[in-house]
């Protein structure tokens, strides 16, 4: 019998985690419920509470299951070969996952702040996937995938040493402004420095390249 890992019990609770609050709150909630938020964190459109469990499933168990079996599908490299870096990759993701769906759970009986506590989360996640990212072997599925990146063990190693830097210390640039800027501009701010930190390994794996067949 196969062993289970510490971190795939921990992904099974993790995932759990926002079904079990649901039940715990039903009887709290409203009938009618927020289901979608602006930029600015304020929700602007409204669904029955029981939507809340179709919206948990698909959050919760599409990326579980891409990444649980994507490494099947990849033809560079055997599922083993992923590691335990990838599952902490598994990990990371699930938890943002998790957090995402307690408070979409939470904002349907009382007030949050929205506007803070989502681009909190998608900075602390960016980071944690750039300290992933640096160290990602090549695959045709997680990572800054460009022909030049798959054609290229040296061109993927350089580009994701890069990305990962850039996507870690944006990640963390950005949970800093998160609480500084006002919050008509934070998120969009934030989705530019993001954005930026996965676009420049990019543009630099082609350059990288070139270099490489000079």
């Amino acid at each position: 019998m196969k062993k289970v890992s510490v971190i795939e019990m921990s992904l099974w609770v993790l995932l759990a985690v926002p079904f079990v609050y649901l039940a715990l709150v039903w009887a709290q909630l409203p009938e009618s419920v927020p289901t979608h938020f602006n930029a600015q964190g304020e929700a602007d459109d409204y669904s029955s509470k029981s939507s809340l469990v179709w919206i948990l499933l698909f959050m919760q168990l599409l990326p579980f299951i891409l990444l649980k079996y994507i490494p099947q599908l990849d033809p560079k490299r055997k599922p083993e070969d992923f590691g335990q870096n990838y599952e902490r990759l598994r990990l990371i993701i699930t938890l943002f996952m998790a957090a995402i769906g307690c408070i979409i759970v939470m904002a349907a009986y009382q007030k949050i702040d929205m506007a803070l506590i989502l681009p909190v989360l998608l900075s602390a996640l960016f980071a944690g996937i750039g300290n992933y990212i640096s160290t990602a072997k090549p695959n045709y599925f997680v990572g800054i995938r460009t022909p030049w990146t798959l054609e290229s063990e040296e061109v993927w190693r350089k580009t994701h040493r890069l990305g990962g830097r850039l996507m870690f210390w944006a990640g963390v640039a950005c949970l800093v402004l998160s609480f500084l800027m006002p919050a008509e501009v934070r998120l969009p701010l934030i989705l530019v420095l993001l954005v930026g930190s996965c676009l420049v390994p990019t543009v630099y794996s082609y350059f990288a390249y070139r270099q490489s067949k000079a």
